[in-house]
């Protein structure tokens, strides 16, 4: 990917809405915008969406999620991404308890950010098990929450963190977090499970999708040419066992008397002609 492919991430903030529940839809907003290289995140202009575009966004995807906060999980966080962004994929959710080999490893590193290839993550924290001077208690409390990591640092023990609780700003949107407080906070979430959504970095630019579509199209075109030559095959097998029983009453006919043969004569004649 060159220079000028690289994409700047985005943050649709929680606090553009009330009450500020939004925080996998926020995360999503933003990690979705790397699965894009910023497409979601423009208007139709080809501009960044500005703050009221950006709450219209969370608004869909508060209303299409329903009025039950305590019940948003994993299945909430499709119905909230469609919503916002109608036919996108949907991102790769992810359980399990190796925080580093099943989701650390994912992250981009270095000065360029996340390249194709690399994903962003959106992560279940709770954060009630970190103390408040950790960089993930700036801007919120002791509660659950959930973040995207964007990517992580050479030295590997800090990510750069997309926070829906913070401002919003048109300018850099993240913080450095580090990796033990992310860790922790991730495995206190269910019981040492993590819950994450992976979004594949330049995976889902309008080019790829538009070449995965035709693909898909040409492999369903190539199934149902077998289809019509295995049905053509068989209409031909079932024509030609027809005929060769048509042929076998009209030489039955020879036996018959004039009147008779030439009535079954007929009715055999309009059968083969309507076959052939």
């Amino acid at each position: 990917m060159t220079k000028t492919e690289r994409y700047s991430p985005h943050q649709a903030s929680e606090k553009l809405i009330k009450p500020y529940t939004l925080c996998r839809a926020s995360a999503d907003w933003a990690a979705s915008g790397g699965a894009t290289m910023g497409e979601t995140a423009q208007g139709r202009n080809g501009r960044f969406k500005v703050k009221a575009t950006r709450r219209a966004d969370l608004e869909r995807a508060k209303q299409a999620a329903g009025p039950d906060r305590s019940s948003y999980n994993q299945s909430h966080v499709d119905i909230m991404h469609q919503a916002m962004f109608p036919g996108l994929p949907n991102p790769t959710h992810v359980v399990t308890r190796d925080f580093g080999e099943d989701l650390w490893r994912h992250l981009g590193q270095g000065p360029t950010g996340p390249v194709e290839g690399d994903f962003v993550i959106s992560v279940a924290l709770d954060l009630s098990v970190l103390g408040s001077s950790s960089p993930l208690r700036r801007w919120t409390g002791p509660v659950a929450h959930q973040v995207a990591l964007w990517k992580r640092n050479n030295d590997n023990d800090q990510a750069y963190v997309l926070d829906g609780m913070a401002p919003y700003s048109t300018g850099d949107p993240g913080y450095w977090a580090p990796r033990s407080d992310l860790a922790k906070a991730a495995k206190a979430i269910e019981e040492g499970l993590v819950i994450c959504e992976l979004y594949p970095v330049a995976g889902w630019t309008a080019e790829r999708l538009k070449a995965k579509e035709k693909n898909k199209t040409i492999a369903k075109r190539d199934a149902r040419i077998v289809e019509l030559r295995s049905t053509l095959s068989s209409v031909q097998d079932e024509s030609e066992a027809r005929i060769t029983e048509l042929e076998t009453d009209l030489a039955a006919c020879e036996a018959l008397d004039k009147a008779t043969r030439e009535e079954v004569l007929d009715e055999s004649i309009q059968a083969l002609e309507a076959l052939k």
